[in-house]
């Protein structure tokens, strides 16, 4: 029995150990995105608003491993009516039948690294187009994935384009047995989202929040706990008491450590406000212990640092802040972002720093230098635009490849 085989006879049993049910489909003839999770639901939107202005008709079946996933797919998915937004079935081929024969989609579009088996293979059975977006594979998931390369060099190959972000994505897919004329290298979704995110964003003014024109605003963006002693170090040689124009805010990764940063700066003698104890912090330093307000901070900022890159956790969204025209500073450990980092510090739009002490001299070497400050921020935000429009090229690929016009009519099955 073959690898292929004996994982079919395998996926065949799922029903017996997991409640797999396909609901009723509401549409049909239309696109079918699939997703892990959160984040790659969050990187799919740019592609579907793309497609949703370009032929707003298109029904659009999402597919979603996680719960959170699928929450997160319902919630972006607001704006466009005619879309379902169900469980992935776990690769089980009766019920991803089922999808094929009753949703008849006009294309298959898989998110990031979502490689199963049945999925790709049985859309060359049905006939319909699949495509690997924003395409990607970790340093831990290839060994695994090479140990099983003649089953998934026909997966990678049933994809009738894998759109790659970077050359070194492209090499990754080329090790597993991909054609080379099945992968584009088209740059990451990661810009699109950002500059969507930055333009639905809330927006706040510094008199709301009690700051002047003539503050310099820092914001710590992201904070892990790692991280959190030399950034109350970083505050500290800041001298706020010498530099009263310098407001700090600082808002922690997870929302539970917030207390014990305050905590720090309690022992360190640093006047602090929570953000949920009111809007204006009287000179104190703000704690962001709320969500989803970082975007909107940082559009008031005149710098920002970006955490889990003073630890070794890989460092965070450091394009949030360039996209509004901030300069960033972020640590070593950027491995998660690591092209977006050499990006904004080829251009002079980022800055790194090894610790505290550099942290801080940045900060008011920045301050002091307001041409090199706004110069910075003017090339943060330069190169994430000029990075952007990575959904519109995919996006006309696909509809170009598929058939797909504006104004094409669409079948519709009616809700019972």
């Amino acid at each position: 029995m073959t690898l292929l085989r004996l994982y079919n006879f395998f996926s065949n049993l799922l029903p017996l150990v997991a409640n797999i049910k396909v609901p009723q489909l509401a549409f049909n003839k239309g696109l079918w995105f699939h997703a892990a999770s959160v984040g790659e639901v969050n990187a799919s939107l740019p592609l579907i608003q793309f497609f949703h202005n370009r032929f707003p008709d298109i029904p659009i079946l999402y597919t979603v491993m996680t719960k959170t996933g699928q929450n997160r797919a319902r919630t972006l998915l607001k704006f466009k009516c005619n879309t379902q937004v169900i469980p992935f079935p776990m690769d089980h081929p009766p019920s991803l039948k089922q999808i094929y024969k009753n949703f008849d989609p006009f294309a298959l579009i898989v998110i990031e690294t979502e490689l199963w088996p049945n999925l790709t293979l049985l859309s060359q059975r049905f006939g319909v187009k699949s495509y690997l977006v924003n395409a990607r594979l970790s340093q831990k998931t290839l060994p695994r994935y090479l140990l099983i390369k003649r089953i998934m060099s026909k997966v990678v190959n049933s994809f009738d384009l894998i759109f790659a972000r970077y050359e070194e994505d492209k090499e990754k897919f080329l090790m597993l047995g991909a054609k080379p004329e099945k992968i584009l290298t088209v740059g990451s979704l990661k810009y699109d989202i950002q500059l969507s995110s930055i333009a639905s964003s809330k927006r706040l003014k510094r008199s709301d929040l009690g700051y002047k024109d003539s503050d310099f605003i820092v914001v710590f963006g992201s904070i892990r706990s790692k991280e959190e002693d030399e950034i109350v170090e970083a505050i500290k040689k800041l001298d706020l008491h010498r530099h009263p124009d310098i407001k700090v805010i600082v808002a922690p990764r997870h929302l539970d450590r917030a207390p014990h940063f305050a905590s720090k700066l309690r022992d360190a003698g640093i006047k602090f406000v929570f953000r949920t104890q009111g809007f204006n912090p009287n000179g104190r330093i703000l704690i962001l212990d709320t969500i989803g307000e970082l975007v909107a901070f940082y559009r008031i900022a005149d710098v920002a640092f970006v955490g889990g890159s003073l630890a070794n956790y890989g460092g965070h969204n450091i394009l949030e802040p360039a996209s509004c025209g901030v300069p960033v500073i972020f640590g070593p450990f950027v491995w998660n972002v690591r092209h977006e980092a050499k990006g904004l510090l080829l251009c002079k739009g980022g800055f790194l720093v090894k610790n505290a002490d550099e942290l801080a001299s940045l900060i008011l070497r920045l301050r002091d230098d307001i041409s090199t400050l706004i110069e910075a921020g003017i090339n943060a935000e330069k190169f994430t635009r000029e990075k952007a429009g990575v959904a519109k090229k995919i996006g006309q690929i696909i509809a170009k490849r598929v058939g797909l016009r504006p104004k094409i009519g669409f079948r519709i099955k009616p809700r019972d």
